[in-house]
């Protein structure tokens, strides 16, 4: 039992590693921006409007285009930054009990989401609240996951926000905006400080001469 649960620390410390530096919050962060980009854009559009049409076909290209724009930010940032100053980590694919984990975790955000969409329908309660509770377990997952304590503040903060927003008489396309410009604002916010706290204590890069210049 201790060996494994020494294995399972280390595993956790490898796997922390991708999240040392903050680039993985602030692309994050500016992911959620674009999703209030688009709840912003909602709200100017009037009913009956041909662009709500392309707001609908645009939503799902958002979240698939921004999340391959986002890691390939975040992985160029690592290569030029972090892994010069303190090493790289190969990481295997998820398999076995970890894929599951994942899968799970995908399966009751998406199945969150598509609950939430009957329970605005049938005005039950309003979309900060559901968007409160998802990102919430969203970032309780990863707290949990990677022994990170900002994503328990990030978790604390996506759910006070919706309960708060979902007090205010506000259309959905303008609580979803605000929504979610609070959420990125704060996750660029403690991207930025983990960011300032890895700049001050990582190494400053090993010192190569002209033909050995990290690239």
């Amino acid at each position: 039992m201790k060996a494994q649960s020494n294995i399972d620390q280390v595993m956790q410390q490898t796997q922390r590693y991708w999240y040392e530096d903050g680039f993985q919050d602030m692309a994050f962060g500016g992911f959620i921006l674009a999703i209030a980009l688009l709840f912003g854009a909602q709200t100017l559009t009037p009913p009956g409007s041909p662009l709500w049409m392309l707001w609908g076909l645009g939503g799902p290209l958002l979240l698939i285009g921004g999340a391959v724009v986002a890691s390939a930010v975040v992985r160029r940032l690592k290569e030029r930054v972090t892994y010069p100053r303190t090493g790289y980590v190969a990481y295997e694919r998820a398999r076995g009990k970890s894929r599951l984990v994942r899968m799970g975790l995908a399966f009751v955000i998406s199945a969150g989401i598509s609950a939430g969409i009957v329970v605005l329908q049938k005005n039950w309660v309003s979309l900060p609240v559901i968007l409160g509770f998802v990102y919430m377990a969203t970032f309780s997952f990863l707290a949990f996951r990677f022994g990170l304590r900002r994503y328990v503040f990030m978790a604390f903060w996506c759910l006070a926000l919706g309960l708060s927003l979902a007090s205010l008489s506000l259309t959905i396309e303008l609580a979803g905006a605000i929504y979610h410009v609070g959420t990125g604002v704060a996750l660029i916010v403690a991207g930025w400080f983990t960011w300032r706290q890895y700049d001050q204590n990582a190494p400053k890069g090993l010192e190569t001469n002209d033909d050995e210049k990290l690239r």
